[in-house]
């Protein structure tokens, strides 16, 4: 099972767990990040960002690809 998507709205954590729950699983690793309010001592006021959702898309495949070559893990989103 794998599950990539760019998308516009917020990601779901219920449904990112969802997809990789397993009942052969040991466990789930998920990663949420934030925003933190400076860098470097300088106001973060928003964020940009850019991507080409085709091409995002194809190499987050890969990755899944790798994984489940060097980890033996087939449920990635």
């Amino acid at each position: 099972m794998t599950l990539f998507e760019i998308r516009d709205e917020a990601l779901s954590v219920d449904e990112v767990t969802a997809a990789v729950a397993h009942q052969s699983a040991g466990g789930t690793s998920l990663f949420i990040g934030t925003v933190r309010d400076n860098s470097l001592g300088k106001a973060v006021s928003g964020l940009t960002y850019e991507a080409y959702p085709a091409a995002a898309e194809k190499m987050l495949a890969r990755v899944a690809d790798e994984i489940a070559e060097k980890w033996g893990l087939d449920r990635v989103a």
